[in-house]
């Protein structure tokens, strides 16, 4: 493995630790108002998760030593899918007090993605 240092030179607080890292290549084209435009070529390819963010906000990321990402590419991260929700469409909870004394629920809260539409 290879660490990959990037400098971070945009607002990315969002970005955290686990987000995955993929490039596009670019090139310039130049559009028909004779403007120069970037266009991205071919498709995303992952190139690693983020290992670390140091305390100079730049992105420290672990790479296979076959990874080359060439110069003029565009990169970007990604989230991973979150698979600790509680997935489908109905759920059955039964809540139990163990103590012998009388106890108060405050709430309950639960976090649930539907599995399909």
């Amino acid at each position: 493995m290879i660490i990959k240092i990037l400098e971070n030179t945009g607002n990315f607080s969002s970005m955290q630790i686990g987000d995955i890292i993929y490039y596009q290549s670019t090139q310039s084209v130049v559009g028909e108002d004779s403007l120069s435009y970037t266009q991205t070529i071919g498709d995303p390819v992952q190139v690693g998760a983020v290992s670390s963010i140091d305390q100079f906000n730049r992105i420290i990321i672990d790479i296979p030593s076959t990874s080359v990402i060439p110069g003029n590419s565009y990169l970007f991260f990604v989230k991973p899918v979150n698979k600790s929700s509680v997935r489908g469409y109905y759920m059955d909870v039964t809540m139990e007090n163990n103590k012998t004394s009388r106890a108060e629920l405050f709430g309950v809260a639960t976090n649930i993605a539907e599995s399909s539409k």
